[in-house]
């Protein structure tokens, strides 16, 4: 026991202390007293929820939780699953809308801001999209919106397929939110659908807020959602979800 208790506290020792009010580097929060106790639990249990039969409980747990989320964001018929960490729910996103496009992936083409997550980078080469546009952003750190129609005339004159945008909701960078309304303006503007996520891995917070309802009309025009509690909610590492529109989309 002493040799558990050296252990811990030489650990603890070099550790940065994130409960510390000068811990403000790293893009998550401390973590809530009754989700640490959670967490224990669900360790303790070690049970794999791939099936109610191996945890009745935590499955249950799961289909409410997304049952809850998802007229917060404006998906009352939607669907959704929870994901170790935001870069899966990202890379899950873009399968999705691969698996919606359905056309030759050497012709897809992906948009996202310079001020996008490494992860939807990450995400679309691994699902082998090689079409990877970078939108410049203005000095306030969103999409700037005559690039944008730019680089849509140009791949509707070469004959590509543009299947994904991705909307940063709270960059990692600034925490600025894209203008979502005339972005999507623009995809009108060419009779182009892509499909349209939002990365608010970060600023899902607002989901949460007294502008809620700003924010659940405008995720209401997506496809796809992602929310990371344990950047805005004080869930321990990791807890994202990603929530899709419509059922048919195949989040699970």
């Amino acid at each position: 026991m002493e040799r558990i208790e050296k252990f811990v506290k030489s650990t603890l020792s070099i550790t940065p202390d994130i409960y510390s009010p000068k811990n403000l580097k790293y893009l998550f929060s401390y973590p809530d007293p009754i989700g640490v106790f959670a967490d224990f639990v669900s360790n303790y249990i070690n049970s794999n929820i791939h099936t109610e039969e191996c945890s009745p409980i935590f499955t249950r747990c799961e289909v409410e939780m997304v049952e809850t989320l998802l007229p917060l964001v404006g998906y009352p018929e939607g669907d959704g699953i929870f994901y170790p960490g935001g870069t899966l729910s990202n890379l899950a996103s873009v399968f999705l809308a691969v698996q919606r496009a359905k056309v030759n992936l050497g012709q897809s083409v992906i948009l996202i801001s310079d001020h996008s997550h490494y992860s939807v980078e990450k995400a679309a080469i691994i699902c082998g999209i090689k079409n990877i546009i970078k939108v410049k952003t203005t000095t306030k750190g969103v999409v700037d919106i005559e690039h944008l129609r730019e680089l849509v005339s140009k791949i509707k004159a070469d004959n590509l397929n543009l299947i994904y945008f991705c909307c940063v909701m709270g960059s990692t960078t600034l925490g600025t939110f894209d203008p979502v309304e005339k972005i999507l303006e623009i995809f009108q503007e060419f009779a182009i659908k892509p499909w349209i996520h939002f990365d608010a891995a970060w600023g899902g917070g607002v989901y949460f807020s007294e502008d809620a309802g700003f924010y659940r009309k405008l995720s209401s025009l997506s496809d796809s959602i992602v929310l990371d509690f344990h950047k805005f909610l004080s869930a321990p590492l990791l807890c994202s979800v990603l929530l899709v529109k419509d059922k048919s989309g195949g989040a699970t």
